[in-house]
């Protein structure tokens, strides 16, 4: 062992490598990351992207990186709404039905 070494493991204190308390991974704490991190951005896109594009992106980005974790969160939580992609859309759309302009009326 080098000396410098040595020298120096001997004067540092031992220190926890973690930070806080230990938060479960969960529906609600997925909703408050999405308001939190994501919802602009989702918002920004839902305004120039058709439903059908978006839809296909996210769930050919998403199918392949789903992980146990996620898979029990949609196994255990009810869903809560029963529309169609094209109403879900209508739903969360920003832009006003007859100012879209990404895809047809």
């Amino acid at each position: 062992m080098k000396a410098w070494w040595k020298k120096f493991i001997g004067t540092v204190r031992r220190a926890k490598l973690s930070v806080g308390q230990f938060k479960s991974f969960g529906y609600d704490r997925m909703v408050k990351y999405y308001d939190k991190y994501l919802s602009t951005t989702v918002f920004t896109i839902l305004s120039r992207m058709s439903p059908e594009d978006f839809y296909a992106r996210t769930y050919d980005c998403a199918i392949g990186r789903l992980k146990t974790k996620h898979n029990a969160i949609m196994n255990d939580v009810k869903c809560t709404y029963n529309l169609t992609p094209k109403q879900y859309w209508d739903y969360l759309n920003p832009v006003k039905y007859g100012e879209r302009v990404a895809y047809g009326q």
